[in-house]
Protein backbone atom coordinates (compact mmCIF):
# COMPACT_ATOMS: atom_id res chain seq x y z
CA UNK A 1 0.00 0.00 0.00
CA UNK A 2 1.35 3.37 -1.23
CA UNK A 3 0.03 6.92 0.35
CA UNK A 4 1.55 10.00 -2.05
CA UNK A 5 0.28 13.38 -2.46
CA UNK A 6 0.26 14.44 -6.45
CA UNK A 7 2.92 17.40 -6.45
CA UNK A 8 3.09 18.72 -9.36
CA UNK A 9 -0.64 18.95 -12.26
CA UNK A 10 1.96 17.56 -14.84
CA UNK A 11 3.05 14.61 -13.67
CA UNK A 12 0.36 13.42 -15.16
CA UNK A 13 0.11 14.52 -18.47
CA UNK A 14 1.44 11.45 -20.49
CA UNK A 15 1.53 8.15 -19.89
CA UNK A 16 -2.23 7.94 -17.91
CA UNK A 17 -4.83 5.51 -17.28
CA UNK A 18 -8.10 5.30 -15.42
CA UNK A 19 -9.14 3.54 -11.98
CA UNK A 20 -12.10 4.36 -9.75
CA UNK A 21 -10.73 5.19 -6.01
CA UNK A 22 -12.65 5.45 -3.01
CA UNK A 23 -12.39 8.61 -0.79
CA UNK A 24 -11.76 7.44 2.78
CA UNK A 25 -11.24 10.38 5.62
CA UNK A 26 -10.02 13.94 6.17
CA UNK A 27 -6.31 14.24 7.01
CA UNK A 28 -3.17 16.35 7.02
CA UNK A 29 -0.63 16.11 4.32
CA UNK A 30 1.82 18.17 2.76
CA UNK A 31 1.07 21.47 5.75
CA UNK A 32 -2.76 21.13 4.35
CA UNK A 33 -5.35 20.85 6.70
CA UNK A 34 -8.64 19.11 5.24
CA UNK A 35 -7.01 17.18 3.32
CA UNK A 36 -9.03 13.78 1.90
CA UNK A 37 -7.36 10.57 1.84
CA UNK A 38 -8.68 7.79 -0.58
CA UNK A 39 -7.67 4.28 -2.23
CA UNK A 40 -7.34 2.49 -5.84
CA UNK A 41 -6.23 -0.30 -7.18
CA UNK A 42 -4.35 -0.71 -10.01
CA UNK A 43 -3.21 -4.45 -11.38
CA UNK A 44 -5.08 -5.73 -7.99
CA UNK A 45 -2.48 -3.43 -6.04
CA UNK A 46 -3.83 -1.21 -3.23
CA UNK A 47 -2.80 2.28 -3.68
CA UNK A 48 -3.30 5.43 -1.36
CA UNK A 49 -3.77 8.80 -2.41
CA UNK A 50 -4.77 12.20 -1.09
CA UNK A 51 -6.10 15.38 -2.24
CA UNK A 52 -6.92 18.95 -0.80
CA UNK A 53 -10.63 19.25 -0.06
CA UNK A 54 -12.39 21.03 -2.29
CA UNK A 55 -15.23 23.07 0.24
CA UNK A 56 -17.77 22.96 -2.84
CA UNK A 57 -18.36 19.68 -2.97
CA UNK A 58 -20.08 18.53 -0.04
CA UNK A 59 -19.93 15.16 2.08
CA UNK A 60 -17.39 13.70 -0.36
CA UNK A 61 -16.48 10.75 1.84
CA UNK A 62 -17.05 7.21 0.88
CA UNK A 63 -17.74 7.93 -2.21
CA UNK A 64 -16.57 6.82 -5.65
CA UNK A 65 -14.55 9.13 -7.99
CA UNK A 66 -12.67 8.68 -11.28
CA UNK A 67 -8.65 8.67 -10.56
CA UNK A 68 -6.40 9.35 -13.33
CA UNK A 69 -3.08 7.41 -12.53
CA UNK A 70 0.51 7.03 -14.19
CA UNK A 71 1.19 3.88 -15.98
CA UNK A 72 4.85 4.23 -14.96
CA UNK A 73 4.62 4.97 -11.64
CA UNK A 74 0.85 4.23 -10.56
CA UNK A 75 1.69 5.94 -7.05
CA UNK A 76 0.73 9.22 -8.88
CA UNK A 77 -2.38 9.79 -8.83
CA UNK A 78 -5.12 12.45 -9.22
CA UNK A 79 -8.58 11.92 -7.96
CA UNK A 80 -11.81 14.17 -9.56
CA UNK A 81 -14.29 14.85 -6.97
CA UNK A 82 -16.89 16.31 -9.49
CA UNK A 83 -16.68 12.68 -11.65
CA UNK A 84 -18.58 10.66 -9.22
CA UNK A 85 -18.63 7.01 -10.25
CA UNK A 86 -22.70 4.93 -8.79
CA UNK A 87 -22.33 2.03 -11.43
CA UNK A 88 -21.65 -1.20 -9.64
CA UNK A 89 -20.24 -2.73 -12.11
CA UNK A 90 -17.66 -0.55 -12.95
CA UNK A 91 -16.79 -0.23 -9.15
CA UNK A 92 -16.63 -4.13 -8.88
CA UNK A 93 -14.05 -4.26 -12.24
CA UNK A 94 -12.11 -1.68 -10.40
CA UNK A 95 -11.25 -3.93 -8.02
CA UNK A 96 -13.76 -3.53 -5.01
CA UNK A 97 -15.35 -6.47 -3.52
CA UNK A 98 -19.38 -6.17 -2.45
CA UNK A 99 -19.51 -8.01 0.99
CA UNK A 100 -22.63 -9.32 1.89
CA UNK A 101 -24.31 -10.21 5.22
CA UNK A 102 -27.23 -12.59 6.38
CA UNK A 103 -30.28 -11.22 7.30
CA UNK A 104 -32.77 -14.09 8.49
CA UNK A 105 -32.61 -16.07 5.13
CA UNK A 106 -31.38 -13.06 2.87
CA UNK A 107 -28.41 -12.15 1.52
CA UNK A 108 -27.78 -8.70 1.57
CA UNK A 109 -24.91 -6.71 0.24
CA UNK A 110 -22.90 -4.52 2.57
CA UNK A 111 -21.35 -1.22 1.22
CA UNK A 112 -17.93 -1.81 -0.63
Amino acid sequence: MMVNCLKKPDQLNSGYNFTIGKTLEYSFADGHKDCISFKYFVASIKYMGCVVNDSQISSPLGKFYKVKYSKEDPEMAQIYLTDEISDSSEIYSSGYLRKWHRKGNQAIPSPY
